[in-house]
């Protein structure tokens, strides 16, 4: 970072300029390797040629290639640096690099509770990770990128750290060791570098740990806790984890093999991952602030050329003010002279005058203290005054709750008790069939034994048909008689019921008749808190919580873009009376609102309200606020019409603007009388009419196409509270009203009370009734039943049949009659448990009510103690009052008393700030040094003769000031200018140089940028055309920097005669096979294509050949690829793998090869310099 600072003369400018030039770590390691690899013209020539002439196959003339290579380069000019480097790979497989990974340890990461992983860097720099799909493969490479400090997003499996942590669990923990051995390695760190990283639902901490080897074990340090240091350390070990080249996971492979297109290739793949673009970029911004700063340069130039004008300008004033400033020493003794002959006359006559005056003054003062202190008590109690007010009207609403909660209990009760006693009815009379039915059992047992009695004896006499006619007779006879007590009885309870519904009625009157009382009473007492609330200002008419709205808003307004307009109705004055209700009316949905220019200032406003305890939120219209109205004349009707825009005054024109938004009040019509509204409206409406009002407060609208003529008259007694500013109530009679309402609750509540007595005692009645009633039907159901069992054994007995046949008859009717008992027992069963619930849930009911009806007297002691509160601060509230009006009649004596000592103070005063205006001019002087402050009195001169001589001087020096002009400069100044103006010009000219080597570096490295592109094309492009070789594919990529694309050409090699020179000549010599081999490819025919004319194995092929091209090109410790086989069939998987392990273990023996892969891997169970891991599948619990 370069700070210059330009201080320019006389101090009174100032401006720095501040550029950067700041490259990454990771830029200038790559530029360096470039310009390294690209040193002159011949280098780039010789490797060109060495890259045309390597050949990466498998075959057996592999490493005698490679070392007349290795010859070649030790013959050329290329320096020893880079031809150590070029060799390095195939002659030292002991080169370490630092930065590799040699173990992972996952604990409850993604599906992992515990997993870990040993890589034996030493003996191998391959390494292939199997398993079947759900093993936790990919768990395990986004665990080496999350926990090395990767984003969880750039991982494709999920959005989020906390997304990877195991289900179930709130943290999971990642612990990967690095070596730190060989090239590259941290001095501050041991052998090895452990880091580790704890995520968590809130976010995620690092440790960095030193691991020293030793006799004992290793030795672990905690170095650092900061991200800030593990980012250096993956700088330093050219780890980049946000490459995706190094990070080929599942979906970047598969993206990689479906999607890349030729603009693809070079952008997103070649620019970045060589990170050329960054570099590019980097230049650009480096150039632009070169611009900036020669502008800078060529003002800064013109003003030190102005710094130096008025330096020569300022020497020139020096001599004249020296002149002028001993004329001033000398005015400046008389001065100090003059001033205090003044101050003595003046000061005795002073000090006299005050005491009164004081005395007085602090009298007032004790007075007026008290007057506040009572003003505070009294604001004090009126506030109390008013939460006694809100809790009082709060415990009254409450109880109206209360209240109705208490009724609808009542009516759940008596609901569930009717729903009971239906049940217990009908169970009653199950119970009654159910003994008829025994009864009839019994009676058919009887008849079949006496039956078998009478086919016994075969002969009855007649005497017992004779007895069993005249009980029959008899019964009949008590069947009539209670046939007429059951007639009288169910009269009576039909008479009795009817009462208990007009009882019924009554209450249910009564309550509603007790509801409306209530409402008025609280509208009363709303009037009343409103009419006090208006007594005190006039915006309260809008609302209680206007006027503090509008104090918050002036307190505030600063803070909003515009400052809110409202209520509206305040801008609205109506200009005849006789309209207001009607306006009223038509604009009161936006009388209460308050305009915002925006939804920001809306929120602010919101905020506002609500930190100032303001808990009724008025409503907001969010409008633009605009300095013209609204122009709406082709919406109004014509001029014979009055409308509401016609009879209204707007005093703010953006309060205009929002009512004929919200309103339209310009087509909103005014009639004096109904029936003329009606007349018009109905039949003939004009244009541009929306509805209209009329004097009573009726609405009308119009009949129009689609739509149909409503008229609603104004049946309530509406006041008009907003637009009217004359008070309609008046205190006293509010007063009187609500104790009126008071006393009309109470009877009302009373008669309520009544009306309920009277029906609970209806409701016993009929009750009664309702029992005997029924006691009277089961007494002639018995009758009957008895009747019906004396006729059957009559016609028993008169029977002249078969006595088998009336046994088997009696038989069946037995068991039918058994099959109806056990049908009726199963009812009565349900019955039973039905009524228990029905039972219990009457209990719970009358609970819930007496819980309701105790909260209700809770409610009712709250009311009654806020009440008592209530009176005792209002009778405080007037004592206090009182004690003001005395205070404040003292006072008015005082002041008048204060008033005759201040004019008599005044006169002694004035003579004394004559004195303190001659003080003020000596601020413009100096004291002399050997006066002393103050002098004495009893010396000074006579006051006549010091002022003539003072003016006399003065006049000199004013006369001497203006030949000089208005400029004013101290030899400060002067001096500072001065060197000032030296600096700036010193540090210009540092300035100039910088630039000029800043541009020139530039140059250097713009021009070494293009050399280290096509460098880095060219060898990449050599790179992939190598390693197609391996299947015979004769492939390069046709680099255009200009275009920006990159195209892949793959040329299938197909030989006309194949492996027969071989056997028929099987002794021939190596360089014959090597001129036969020559001779076939060039009969060879090719067959060109891109990347589409391949097949899917084909295409995987060539695009690994092309990622394993640029790791070729770039370096990086490790390198990490998932599923990169994921459309490869066996033939090409085979090749691939044995292309990656050929190029990890003979290429980059000293770099680390990652692979992940699903599909079999046993056959590399014999190479050298690869070890296997097979993961087994994850079991989930």
């Amino acid at each position: 970072d370069f700070n210059i600072p330009f201080v320019l003369a006389g101090g009174s400018f100032c401006t720095k300029i501040k550029f950067s030039l700041v490259l990454d770590e990771n830029r200038k390691r790559n530029i360096q390797r470039q310009d390294d690899f690209k040193e002159n013209a011949n280098v780039r020539k010789k490797c060109r040629l060495l890259s045309q002439k390597e050949n990466f196959c498998l075959s057996e003339d592999y490493e005698m290639k490679r070392q007349n290579q290795l010859e070649e380069l030790n013959n050329s000019d290329i320096s020893p640096c880079k031809r150590r480097r070029i060799s390095e790979r195939s002659e030292n497989d002991s080169f370490e690099v630092a930065g590799r990974v040699t173990s992972v340890e996952l604990e409850n990461f993604m599906c992992h509770s515990r997993l870990k992983v040993d890589f034996d860097v030493q003996n191998n720099n391959c390494f292939y990770i199997g398993g079947p799909n759900g093993s936790g493969k990919s768990a395990l490479f986004a665990a080496l990128n999350i926990g090395l400090g990767g984003k969880g997003n750039l991982n494709e499996r999920g959005n989020g750290l906390k997304e990877y942590i195991k289900d179930g669990k709130k943290r999971s923990k990642i612990r990967i060791v690095l070596t730190n051995k060989g090239s590259g390695r941290h001095p501050k760190y041991g052998t090895a570098i452990a880091v580790e990283r704890v995520i968590g639902v809130s976010g995620s901490s690092y440790a960095i740990k030193s691991i020293t080897s030793g006799q004992n074990g290793d030795h672990e340090e905690t170095i650092s806790t900061k991200k800030a240091d593990l980012d250096g350390l993956l700088t330093r070990f050219d780890i980049q984890l946000t490459n995706p080249i190094f990070w080929m996971s599942q979906d970047r492979c598969r993206a990689f093999l479906q999607d890349m297109k030729p603009n693809k290739l070079y952008k997103v793949v070649f620019m970045f991952a060589t990170e050329l673009d960054c570099t590019m970029e980097s230049y650009k911004k480096i150039e632009s602030y070169v611009c900036d700063i020669r502008s800078t340069m060529v003002a800064l130039k013109g003003i030190l050329k102005q710094k130096k004008s008025e330096i020569l300008t300022l020497n020139a004033q020096k001599e004249k003010m020296k002149n002028i400033e001993e004329k001033k020493a000398k005015l400046n003794e008389l001065g100090y002279i003059l001033l205090w002959v003044s101050v003595r006359d003046a000061e005795k006559k002073v000090q006299k005058k005050e005491e009164s005056f004081i005395r007085t003054e602090e009298t007032i003062s004790d007075i007026e203290k008290r007057v506040s202190e009572y003003d505070a008590s009294t604001e004090k109690l009126k506030s109390e005054e008013q939460d006694c007010t809100n809790e009082i009207n709060l415990l009254l609403s409450e109880t109206t709750a209360v209240k109705d909660r208490v009724e609808e209990r009542n009516n759940e009760v008596e609901s569930t008790k009717k729903k009971t006693s239906e049940k217990l009815i009908l169970l009653k009379k199950k119970e009654r069939e159910m003994k008829e039915i025994i009864a009839q059992v019994r009676s058919v047992d009887q008849v079949i034994q006496q039956t078998k009695l009478r086919a016994q004896k075969s002969k009855i006499g007649q005497t017992a048909v004779e007895k069993l006619d005249d009980e029959l007779k008899e019964h009949c006879q008590k069947k009539k008689l209670l046939g007429v007590e059951h007639s009288k009885i169910e009269n009576e309870f039909l008479k009795c019921k009817s009462e208990y519904e007009e009882a019924m009625s009554r209450e249910k009157n009564k309550i509603y008749e007790l509801r409306a009382a209530e409402n008025n009473l609280r509208k009363a007492r709303a009037d009343k808190e409103r009419h006090e609330a208006v007594s005190r200002s006039a915006v309260a008419r809008f609302g209680v919580e206007v006027p503090s709205i509008l104090r918050v808003i002036e307190e505030n307004g600063q803070r909003f873009y515009k400052k809110p307009i409202g209520p509206l109705g305040l801008f609205v004055k109506v200009c005849e009376k006789r309209w207001t209700l009607a306006v009223e009316l038509a604009l009161s949905s936006a009388l209460k609102c308050f305009l915002c220019d925006n939804v920001k200032d809306k929120k602010i406003f919101e905020v506002l309200l609500k930190e100032n305890g303001i808990k009724r939120m008025p409503g907001f219209i969010i409008t633009k606020f605009k300095d013209h109205p609204y122009n709406t004349e082709q919406y109004e009707p014509s001029e014979n019409w009055l409308t509401v825009k016609r009879v209204v005054n707007i005093l703010d024109i953006n309060v205009f603007n929002a009512l004929i938004d919200q309103t339209q009040m310009e087509s909103i019509l005014l009639f004096e009388t109904d029936d003329k509204a009606r007349s018009i409206m109905n039949t003939n409406p004009p244009n541009n009419v929306v509805k209209g009002f009329t004097l009573t407060g009726s609405e009308v609208f119009p009949s129009l196409p689609g739509k149909t003529y409503r008229f609603y008259p104004n049946m309530s007694d509406v006041k008009t509270d907003l637009l009217s500013t004359s008070s309609t109530s008046d205190a006293e009679l509010l007063r009187a009203n609500i104790k009126s309402m008071e006393e009309h609750f109470k009877k009302i509540q009373k008669e309520c009370a009544d009306a309920k007595a009277s029906v609970c005692e209806m409701r016993q009645r009929t009750n009664e009734l309702n029992e005997k009633l029924k006691a009277v039907s089961y007494e002639i159901e018995q009758v009957l039943l008895k009747k019906r069992s004396l006729e059957k054994k009559i016609d028993l007995q008169r029977m002249d049949e078969d006595f088998d046949n009336q046994i088997t008859n009696l038989v069946s009717s037995k068991e039918e009659f058994l099959g109806k008992k056990d049908s009726l027992l199963t009812s009565m069963s349900e019955l039973n448990s039905e009524i228990e619930c029905c039972k219990k849930d009457v209990y719970d009911r009358v609970e819930e009510k007496r819980s309701v009806e105790s909260e209700l007297r809770s409610i009712e002691s709250k009311l009654l103690k806020a009440k008592q509160s209530k009176n005792v601060i209002s009778a405080r509230l007037e004592k206090v009052q009182n004690q003001k009006k005395t205070a404040l009649s003292d006072i008015e004596k005082l002041q008048q008393k204060r008033e005759s000592d201040k004019l008599q103070v005044e006169e002694a005063r004035k003579a004394y700030e004559l004195a303190l205006e001659d003080t003020k001019k000596s601020c413009l002087l100096l004291r002399p040094g050997r006066s002393v402050e103050p002098p004495d009195f009893t010396t000074l001169p006579d006051t006549e003769s010091i002022r003539q001589e003072y003016n006399n001087l003065e006049q000199f020096i004013n006369a001497a000031k203006k030949c000089l002009g208005s400029a004013s400069m101290t030899m400060e100044n002067l001096k500072k200018l001065v060197t000032g103006f030296q600096k700036s010009r010193q540090n210009y000219r540092q300035l100039e140089g910088l630039l000029q080597t800043l541009e020139e570096c530039l140059r250097l490295r713009q021009e070494k940028y293009v050399i280290i592109k096509h460098a880095t094309a060219l060898r990449l492009s050599s790179a992939y055309s190598r390693l197609m070789l391996m299947r015979d594919f004769r492939g390069h990529l046709a680099i255009d920097h200009d275009q920006h694309v990159i195209e892949v050409i793959v040329s299938v090699v197909l030989y006309f005669h194949t492996d027969k020179i071989a056997e028929t000549h099987p002794k021939k010599s190596v360089s014959q096979s090597k001129d036969t081999e020559r001779s076939n490819l060039l009969k060879a025919k090719q067959l060109q294509s891109d990347l589409k004319g391949l097949s899917g194995g084909e295409r995987t092929y060539t695009l690994a050949c092309f990622i394993m091209a640029l790791w070729e090109v770039m370096e990086s410790p490790f390198r990490c690829m998932d599923e990169f086989d994921v459309f490869l069939d066996l033939n090409n998987r085979k090749l691939v793998m044995e292309l990656l392990v050929e190029l990890a273990t003979h290429q980059y023996p000293h770099n680390q090869f990652i692979f992940f892969t699903p599909q079999g891997i046993a056959e590399l169970l014999q190479r050298d310099r690869v070890q296997l891991f097979q993961l087994p599948r994850v079991r989930h619990d």
